[in-house]
C-alpha cells in the first residue's frame, strides 16, 4: 500500500472521525479523514496543473510543523513526487546548497522564514513557484491555502509508483558538513 492510499482509505472506513487538530493556530482547526483525503487530492491535482509535479519531482517545505506538511506529504504520496522536509533552523547559505542539491520545483514555507526564502531562491535555479503558509508571502508567491482550494478534489490515480519510490527526505544533522537527506520509501 502506498501513502497516498493509506489516507484514502481511511477516508472511505472512517471518513468522519477526526484524523488531525492544527493545534498550532488559534482557534485550532480539526479535520476529519474525509477532510483531509480532500486536500490532499486538490493539492496532488494542484501541483500537477499548476506546477506541473509529476513522479520523482521534489518540494521543499521550511516551516514549523502543521496541516500544511501532511497536505504536502499526502500529495506527494498520491503523486509519485517527492517531499523534501528542510530544517527550519539551516543558515540560508546551508539551505541554498541543499536545496540545489535537491532541486525542488516548489517551495512551501512559514512567513516567519521568508527572508531566508528571499535569499534561497535568488540562488536556487530550479524553484520556479513558492506558497507561503500565512502572512503576507514575498514577491511572486501564492497562499498556500487559496493555491489548495483551487485545486480539483478528483481522486489521483498512483498507478505509476511502487514500493521502492522515495516520497520524503528527511534532514539529518550535518556533523561532517552538509545535512544529508534520509530517503523514506513508501
Amino acid at each position: 500500500m502506498f501513502i497516498g492510499d493509506t489516507l484514502a482509505r481511511r477516508a472511505i472506513y472512517t471518513p468522519d472521525r477526526l484524523a488531525v487538530v492544527d493545534a498550532g493556530k488559534a482557534p485550532r482547526p480539526h479535520y476529519t479523514y474525509r477532510q483531509m483525503n480532500e486536500r490532499a487530492n486538490r493539492f496532488a491535482n494542484w501541483l500537477k496543473t499548476e506546477v506541473g509535479v509529476q513522479r520523482g519531482d521534489r518540494i521543499g517545505i521550511v516551516a514549523h510543523d502543521g496541516v500544511e506538511f501532511l497536505d504536502a506529504f499526502f500529495a506527494c504520496g498520491k503523486l509519485g513526487a517527492i517531499l523534501a522536509c528542510y530544517n527550519w533552523r539551516m543558515h540560508w547559505r546551508e539551505l541554498v546548497q541543499v536545496v540545489n542539491d535537491t532541486t525542488p520545483k516548489l517551495l512551501i514555507f512559514s512567513d516567519e522564514f521568508k527572508d531566508t526564502i528571499i535569499q534561497t531562491q535568488a540562488e536556487a535555479l530550479s524553484v520556479t513557484h513558492t506558497l507561503h503558509i500565512e502572512g503576507e508571502g514575498i514577491s511572486g508567491s501564492q497562499c498556500f491555502e487559496t493555491a489548495l482550494q483551487s485545486g480539483d478534489p478528483t481522486p489521483v490515480s498512483t498507478e505509476t509508483i511502487t514500493e521502492e519510490d522515495i516520497v520524503a527526505l528527511i534532514f539529518t544533522g550535518g556533523t561532517t558538513g552538509l545535512p544529508k537527506g534520509a530517503q523514506i520509501s513508501h
